[in-house]
């Protein structure tokens, strides 16, 4: 997997926590 998408994954979930 590409860092991008990783990046993007993790910002996903920290705006969906919140």
């Amino acid at each position: 997997m590409n860092k991008a998408i990783i990046i993007l994954i993790k910002l996903t979930i920290k705006l969906g926590r919140t």
